[in-house]
């Protein structure tokens, strides 16, 4: 990650958690910064950066597969976030590694993207647990899908299931076949199914977008 003046990087084993490489950028240095005028004096000088912040990013992480790759030890797949400068470089240096989406971002874009529907859709914040109620619905799916046609079932059975409909809804997250007399929901408002068909129809988009990514 990069702020303002500073970077740093790191490339994280997704099975050890161990730290395997690290980056810094910097655009500053103190001891040259303070000696202004006159000859700076020899030291360990921590400006390596001259170029945009936003550019660290992609830079750092080319550079740690690059020395994962002299190493012997070549990346196969990359989890991380969608910044889109860094996705490029990386299919243009490394077309060979596969890129997969982390699930903390994956997380934080379905909330960001339902609370962005909230300014239109009053059904999504009539009650403050209905928007948390539908990341995880949306991250369960995810989380028992082993295949691209699991992450499609499971996330076909997402909206039918807020709207009422139960048909596709399977026993290890719905109760309503065991007891569809006394099914209530408990995070939507007043246990009861969403009604707004607009909201519906973007919920819908938002799933088919999430499926093309599987």
């Amino acid at each position: 990650m990069s702020c303002f003046s500073t970077g740093h990087g790191t490339l994280i084993g997704k099975e050890t958690g161990k730290v395997l490489q690290f980056e810094t950028r910097s655009k500053s240095c103190s001891v040259c910064d303070y000696h202004t005028e006159g000859p700076i004096p020899v030291h360990q000088c921590t400006r390596n950066w001259d170029g945009s912040s936003k550019a660290m990013e992609p830079d750092m992480a080319m550079s740690m597969l690059h020395k994962m790759k002299d190493s012997g030890h070549p990346v196969q797949i990359i989890h991380g976030d969608n910044d889109s400068t860094t996705s490029s470089s990386l299919k243009l240096e490394f077309p060979e590694i596969r890129k997969k989406d982390d699930k903390n971002h994956i997380k934080k874009g379905i909330s960001k993207k339902l609370y962005t529907l909230a300014t239109k859709w009053k059904e999504l914040k009539s009650q403050s647990s209905v928007i948390p109620y539908l990341v995880r619905c949306f991250m369960y799916a995810l989380a028992k899908a082993n295949t691209s046609d699991d992450v499609h079932e499971g996330l076909s059975q997402i909206v039918p299931h807020i709207f009422g409909e139960h048909k596709l809804c399977s026993d290890d997250w719905c109760s309503f076949s065991r007891d569809s007399s006394n099914f209530r929901f408990k995070h939507l408002p007043n246990g009861q199914p969403l009604k707004e068909e607009g909201l519906r129809h973007a919920l819908e988009e938002m799933v088919e977008m999430y499926k093309k990514k599987s």
